[in-house]
Parts: C-alpha cells; sequence; structure tokens
C-alpha cells in the first residue's frame, strides 16, 4: 500500500483533507488576519500563480487559493455510519433476508434448517448469548440438527467472543472466512454508472420476477431443483430474481432482497455471469437492474457477502464502493 502524504499537495487529490487558509480583507477576533478550516475531498490542485485546491465539503465544493494555505494535511476517511450497526443487527436482518424453512431461537442465537440448501440457511447464528453454558448450547445445536438429518454447524465472526468458546468446545472450521460488505445503494449506482458505462444498455435486457423457477438455478448450479431452494430464495416479502437470457438460456442473473428496519434495505446474493461471456458487462447490467429495482423501493443501504479469497470479486465490490462491516465464518462439530 503506498503511505498517504504527510503534506498538502497535488498527491493529496482523492483524499479527504483539513485545510486552513486566510479569508482576505478580513480580520480575526485577535487583530490579526481572520482564518478558516476546511474539511472535505480534495478534487483538484492547480499550479501557476493562481493555483487553486478545490475541495467538496458536505456543503458543496470550495475553491481555496493555494497562496492563502496556512496549514493543512490528509485525514482519515469519515466513517460510515453503515459501519456502525451492531453486528447482531445486521446479521439478524440478512437472516430474514434469506429465510430457512425450519428455525428456532436458542437465548439469543438463532438455530435454521432448509434441508441442506446453503450453510447460511442451515447453521445456527451464534452471535450474542445463548442463555445456557457454552457446552450445553452446543449439545443442543447438534441435536436439533441431528433430528434432520444435517450437519451441525454454526456461523461465528472471528471478533466477538463466542467464536474463541465455541473453538475452545472443540468445534472445527468448515470454511474460509466470508465478508460482510455494506455500501450505498446511489454511491453503488453512481460507481457502476463510471466504471461500467455499458451497464446502462445490458440493463434493458434484463428481466426480474418475483419468483423462482428451475432455469434460473441451474444456470450456475447442478440439479437437484427441489422446493427447498424455491423457499429460500423466493421466501422475503420483496424479492427480485433478476435474469439475462441468450436463445431462451440464462447466462447472467442475480438475486436482490429489500428489508424494512432502521432503514429500507437491500440484500445482494448469487450474482454469476457464464464464465465464457464475462468482460460483456451483462453482470454490471444485472447489477445496475437490481439497484435501480431497489431505489425504486426506497432503498437507501445496500449488502451483500463473498468469499473473501474470492479476491477479483471483492475488488470489483470495492470499486463500488462496498465496505467491509464484518467477517464470519463457519465451525463445525467435531463429532459432524
Amino acid at each position: 500500500m503506498v503511505p498517504a502524504p504527510t503534506s498538502l499537495g497535488p498527491a493529496c487529490v482523492g483524499l479527504r483533507v483539513v485545510v486552513r487558509h486566510l479569508l482576505p480583507g478580513e480580520t480575526g477576533p485577535s487583530g490579526g488576519p481572520r482564518m478558516t478550516d476546511v474539511l472535505g475531498v480534495m478534487e483538484a490542485w492547480t499550479s501557476g500563480p493562481d493555483a487553486v485546491t478545490r475541495i467538496r465539503t458536505e456543503g458543496g465544493v470550495v475553491e481555496v487559493p493555494v497562496a492563502a494555505i496556512v496549514s493543512g494535511k490528509p485525514v482519515p476517511p469519515k466513517p460510515s455510519v453503515r459501519l456502525r450497526e451492531p453486528l447482531l443487527t445486521m446479521e439478524r436482518r440478512a437472516a430474514q433476508d434469506w429465510p430457512a424453512e425450519d428455525s428456532a431461537p436458542l437465548g439469543e442465537w438463532l438455530l435454521r434448517a432448509a434441508a441442506g440448501y446453503s450453510r447460511r440457511a442451515n447453521s445456527a447464528l451464534a452471535l450474542g448469548d445463548p442463555g445456557v453454558p457454552m457446552a450445553e448450547a452446543l449439545r443442543r445445536v447438534e441435536e436439533w440438527y441431528a433430528e434432520r438429518g444435517l450437519p451441525a454447524l454454526v456461523l461465528t465472526v472471528p471478533t466477538e467472543p463466542v467464536a474463541d468458546q465455541v473453538a475452545a468446545e472443540g468445534w472445527v472450521p468448515a470454511s474460509d472466512d466470508v465478508l460482510f460488505q455494506v455500501s450505498g445503494v446511489a454511491a453503488a449506482l453512481r460507481h457502476l454508472e463510471d466504471q461500467s458505462p455499458e451497464a446502462a444498455d445490458t440493463a434493458e435486457r434484463v428481466t426480474i420476477a418475483d419468483t423462482v423457477d428451475e432455469s434460473w438455478w441451474v444456470a450456475d448450479h447442478d440439479p437437484p431443483w427441489s422446493s427447498h431452494v424455491r423457499a429460500v430464495l423466493a421466501g422475503p416479502a420483496e424479492v427480485a430474481l433478476a435474469r439475462i437470457e441468450v436463445d431462451g438460456t440464462v447466462v447472467a442473473r442475480g438475486r436482490a432482497a429489500l428489508n424494512v428496519g432502521s432503514d429500507v434495505r437491500l440484500g445482494l446474493s448469487t450474482l454469476w455471469t457464464r464464465p465464457d461471456l464475462r468482460g460483456q458487462g451483462l453482470g454490471a447490467g444485472v447489477l445496475r437492474a437490481l439497484l435501480e429495482w431497489a431505489a425504486e423501493g426506497g432503498a437507501t443501504s445496500a449488502y451483500l457477502q463473498v468469499e473473501a479469497g474470492n479476491t477479483r470479486a471483492v475488488a470489483l465490490y470495492e470499486r463500488l464502493g462496498f465496505l467491509t462491516h464484518h467477517s464470519y465464518r463457519y465451525l463445525r462439530s467435531p463429532r459432524t
């Protein structure tokens, strides 16, 4: 990573900065020149005798003559409000967007099952207090999943004490880390337009339905197609199943769900483009169509989940403004 500059200059373009500068012709409280501070993202730094820097603040763009600058420096980016939302709230709402057919509480934990379709819908959301000692909680998890003929899995967040407590009982990793990433819907659309202008055209080829069928599913999955798959994918109250077809075959698709809580939130999942057609803007078109659908439904924020090892996808989503709220992983019982 290239280190951030320590003083103001052209290298700060694109960074958040604070700049103190003189206000020509104005007198300060002490009788000397009056000064003020500007905080925002530097958009330009020109050269020459009339050099200026342009800084975008929350109130608009401010132009500061370079000759009037007294001091300044880069500062850390403004923390995202979305990154401050409680972990349990984020995961609970995400569970509503990927609903298990069968669920049961265990204290603050949530046991979920859907006949084995997806780890997310067939694992215990192990966040908060299970209401009983850890060994007892995990024994109940094992019994609950055994009754359904499923392996016992728990979803844990490595930074939470519960994760260490589960591991101390001998439970072992069953997956790599998964990133839970968040962004604003408007920001994602803006970044997508800047980076994939062809998305506007391919989005016109997208069809959206509120139900899912086998052709949508088998595009990148092996059968069997089942009612359990349909129940999870089409379960939320407001869901969009988007597709692009070529000669009657689905070649790109994605899913979105709207969740109403403290805000209206978009959950994105199962984004896919057929490998031999990647790089043609099909995936970008599907994503744009889903973001626009969500915006029309009042969504202001969005989230998605991506495996940390999928560096190509992670880089794409970061370019679209998605930031990692937290990561999680699955642990399995040593007796599974």
